[in-house]
């Protein structure tokens, strides 16, 4: 048995009380400890407070001595579960402790004792003598579990060791503080296998709680074969939570036996909130006993150094914290707003509003078990939870709007560092009146860690607004992450309404290859007017205001009267107006205009073009025959994503420009045609603000070159525009597979050879040119959002906004994504834009007007002979709408379009949509 009783007061067993007069409920009044004692580091002899849990359901008073006025008691009475504080005042003498009693009218009691250490008690943070029980025989340490370890760092103690058994042979004796009984014996390694590596006995103490202090004494009885106690022999290490583990120098002091004890005096930095102690006998044969860490005096001992900083050596792409908010459901309440939208489903739960009560047990394990946290900014713990996302921020302009969450510590290695990868899907939140918040988010580190530098501890990204409700993926690099690093996704404003949207964060280890991502802010973008005072016969005047950090102005000028941009007539100044003089009578003129930075600017970038601003030249005396306005303008066929629109034909016109637009006057899609009619796609989602119809109107022009290309006067003023028909959106609850307007096709996406690109059907396109899907493929600079071509016959070609197929002479094939959306097999309709390509300069058109469509993978199209459906084309550079059903399709399910002959079949193709029939 060992010689001493533990330090600690008798633990007081809980008394069950008389049975309840209730005889439908038994009363129950637990507590989680029997005694709460402290010292220097807990309730200390300066006072402070401890608490403890109590477990009922029953009403409870707390009954405390008299004379017992150096404790309060918070609350002394109360009903069912509660956590009760115990504050004690400044402890000037000895020791002392008091009893609390729990009384009721059911009966039931229980009692716990408070302890309060003496001014110079000394504090123990961890000792075991492997219990008190002797063994009958020896257990390995891994298995054993009566080490009764008593002290104030005992909390989260572990034992465990490598060829280590404790034992109850030789029990300690001889030194001051032996308690016989039990030891731990490090036993002799067996010889180890050819080329193998030898096991080193040791026996291990982790996870002790240090309580802030720095100084500490180890005191640990041992049993050396032949008392031989070298440093090779015999080795004391210490670690702090990490891997690397230091020797510590230690004192032997005789004992009275064979039993020696080993001191080691040490200090450690204030910022070890744990230690942990590995004892190894490299030839085994040592017995230990009696392990104990005290308190140290201040300035004595070695100081341990552990190395910070170091790589943790795991490999690139290693996940060190990701969610897909999978497990936000529908059971917290919220709904799809994104997936919803133009008509969103707007329910939202808050986030520190889920309970127990509210959600459930499992709903609210999960939320916890995210790991997440609300914003450490109290201004911005506006989280609301949606389904499979979650959304920052509320609308409303006032303190405490902005929304925050915070990531758990990650998961390196203690003193380790390093370098993440951090990517994340972000989406702006567009209100159902289209109109959106600041378009910013931003990054935050709490801890160690800069992002993409080493400075900048905070990166504001800028989400997109062309598209509403569209996700995009952000990513950075966090620099020196180590174990206490935190990354806080959070709206950058505080008192002003800045929703958005997050999904899919992933922290990863980066790789030797990964860049920080530059992502500027982008200007605002300035508006333009017409300056009708200063038009004269010859000329026109744009302005626009001005935007504070902008070094210039880029603006490009287009000629109304062909659709084309003149290139002659774009250009930059630093000024915020531009004239342009000697024009023909009759020119009109569209101006954009867009900021840009100071070169090398590393905050901001260009801003979007500005909404065009249209003019033309004053009219002189008689002037230029107007044309005729269009008249009988109507819609038919309308859908959730176009219509077909018809009007008649003005004489003397060449070609027709028309108009989409919301209510509020902003336009959404503009093109020309060369027929009095043309069909309108690729509508779906630009009703911004949930319009429930657009505008179409019309206007009738005159071309002003001739069959060379060459300019001529003109001849004809371009006419009146019509008037505005409406034209209804139908709605649809068909899920789309896949879609595509082509939008990607733009020549300012930064693309050398995008730039290039000619629009053959929306201008009179004087220069012709066009870019092959290889060519793109290889510059690499735009994703060609899943499209492929058939490598034999590749001649598929972008035009800004569209697709060409077919040259002069030789094939085209485009093939579609596969719908990888499709669970299982879904019958689908397929829709689509196409034209045949009309020479207008000269008048001719191709002679073969056919496009085909057949099937990759999975399904069967409808109407199809031996697997290929034909579509004959009557409209040349004027748009028609095509579809076609397809049977058993499936997420390998893919289209390939081509027109029917390699020669003289040039074939526009636009607005592809596959939908299903029956989801």
């Amino acid at each position: 048995m060992k010689k001493y009783g533990l330090w600690l007061p008798v633990l007081a067993a809980l008394v069950a009380g008389a049975c309840s007069t209730d005889e439908t409920r038994e009363g129950t009044l637990a507590l989680n400890a029997t005694s709460v004692s402290a010292n220097k580091r807990g309730m200390t002899y300066e006072g402070g407070d401890v608490t403890f849990e109590v477990m009922s359901n029953v009403y409870w008073v707390i009954n405390l001595d008299e004379q017992t006025d150096w404790l309060t008691v918070t609350p002394r009475a109360a009903y069912g579960n509660q956590t009760v504080k115990v504050t004690a005042a400044l402890n000037a003498g000895a020791r002392r402790s008091a009893t609390l009693h729990f009384d009721s009218l059911d009966g039931v009691t229980a009692q716990i004792e408070v302890t309060q250490g003496a001014y110079d008690e000394l504090i123990r943070y961890v000792r075991t003598g492997a219990g008190n029980s002797a063994v009958a025989e020896p257990v390995a340490v891994g298995g054993y579990a009566a080490w009764e370890a008593d002290g104030v760092g005992t909390t989260a103690v572990g034992f465990s060791g490598v060829n280590a058994f404790v034992s109850a042979d030789s029990p300690s004796s001889g030194y001051d503080g032996a308690s016989g009984g039990n030891n731990v014996l490090l036993d002799v390694p067996a010889a180890p296998e050819a080329g193998g590596v030898a096991v080193v006995p040791s026996f291990s103490v982790d996870g002790v709680a240090t309580k802030g202090d720095a100084y500490f004494r180890l005191k640990i009885g041992v049993l050396a074969p032949d008392g031989d106690l070298q440093p090779e022999r015999f080795r004391v290490l210490i670690g702090n939570g990490g891997d690397e583990r230091v020797p510590l120098q230690y004192e032997v002091t005789d004992g009275t036996g064979a039993w020696r004890e080993v001191q080691a005096r040490f200090r450690v930095g204030e910022d070890t909130p744990t230690l942990d102690f590995r004892i190894e006998a490299p030839a085994g044969g040592c017995r230990i006993d009696d392990f104990r860490l005290y308190e140290g005096n201040v300035g004595e001992g070695e100081e341990v150094v552990f190395q910070v900083g170091g790589d943790d050596g795991e490999e690139p792409g290693h996940l060190y914290f990701g969610d897909d908010f999978s497990w936000v459901t529908d059971v917290y309440g919220g709904t799809d707003y994104i997936g919803t939208y133009p008509t969103p489903l707007t329910a939202e739960t808050y986030w520190n509003g889920i309970t127990v009560a509210s959600h459930g047990q499992e709903a609210y394990d999960a939320l916890v078990g995210s790991g997440w946290k609300t914003d450490d900014n109290k201004l911005k713990e506006r989280v609301y939870l949606r389904i499979g996302y979650v959304k920052m921020g509320r609308g409303s302009n006032a303190a405490g709007c902005g929304g925050g969450l915070v990531t758990p510590a990650l998961d390196i290695k203690k003193n380790c560092a390093s370098t993440l990868k951090v990517s994340f899907k972000c989406c702006i939140y567009v209100a159902a009146n289209g109109k959106w918040d600041p378009s910013t988010m931003q990054v935050r580190v709490i801890g160690p860690g800069t992002i993409n530098d080493d400075v900048s501890t905070g990166k504001v990204f800028v989400m997109q607004t062309e598209r509403p409700v569209g996700w995009e993926e952000k990513t950075l690099l966090v620099y020196g992450a180590t174990n206490a690093t935190q990354l806080v996704f959070e709206s950058v404003e505080e008192t002003k309404a800045n929703r958005w949207f997050l999904d899919d964060v992933q922290i990863v280890k980066a790789g030797p290859d990964d860049q920080p991502s530059v992502e500027l802010m982008p200007l605002p973008a300035p508006v333009v007017t017409f300056d009708r005072a200063a038009a004269t016969e010859s000329s026109v005047r744009f302005t626009w205001t001005g935007v504070a950090d902008a070094a210039e102005y880029e603006y490009s000028y287009t000629c109304l009267n062909c659709g084309e941009v003149v290139a002659s007539r774009s250009g930059r100044t630093p000024d915020t107006s531009v004239g342009f003089s000697g024009l023909e009578a009759g020119t009109s003129a569209r101006l954009m205009v867009r900021a840009l930075p100071a070169e090398g600017d590393k905050t901001y970038k260009e801003s979007p073009w500005s909404e065009p601003a249209e003019g033309e030249v004053e009219s002189s005396g008689g002037g230029l025959p107007r044309l005729a306005t269009p008249s009988g303008v109507t819609v038919s066929a309308n859908s959730a994503y176009g219509f077909e629109a018809a009007w008649n034909e003005v004489p003397d016109a060449t070609d027709y420009t028309y108009f989409v637009e919301l209510p509020n006057g902003r336009t959404v899609a503009t093109g020309k045609t060369w027929e009095p009619h043309v069909h309108v796609g690729g509508l779906a989602g630009k009703s911004l603000g949930n319009y429930p119809y657009f505008n179409f109107r019309v206007v009738a022009n005159h071309m002003n070159y001739n069959s060379s290309k060459e300019e001529i006067p003109q001849t004809f003023l371009s006419s009146e525009s019509s008037e505005a028909v409406r034209a209804d959106v139908v709605p649809s609850s068909s899920t789309v597979y896949f879609q595509d307007d082509f939008s990607w096709a733009d020549p300012w996406s930064g693309s050398e050879l995008l730039a290039t690109n000619t629009d053959w059907i929306n201008t009179y396109c004087t220069v012709d040119k066009m870019i092959r899907f290889d060519l793109l493929k290889n510059e690499g600079t735009v994703s060609l959002n899943g499209w492929d071509y058939d490598a034999t016959d590749k001649s598929v070609y972008t035009r800004p906004g569209y697709i060409h197929l077919n040259s002069s002479s030789a094939l085209g094939r485009l093939i579609s994504p596969a719908l990888t959306d499709i669970a299982g097999t879904d019958d689908v309709k397929v829709s689509f834009d196409a034209t045949y390509f009309f020479q207008y300069f000269s008048g001719a058109a191709d002679t073969n007007r056919t496009l085909t469509v057949s099937i990759q993978g999975a399904g069967s199209i409808e109407g199809a002979q031996n697997g290929v459906l034909s579509f004959p084309l009557s409209r040349g550079n004027a748009w028609e709408g095509f579809s076609f059903t397809v049977t058993g399709a499936d997420a390998t399910t893919r289209f390939v379009f081509a027109p029917a002959t390699k020669s003289k079949n040039r074939v526009q193709f636009d607005n592809f949509r596959a939908e299903s029939l029956t989801r």
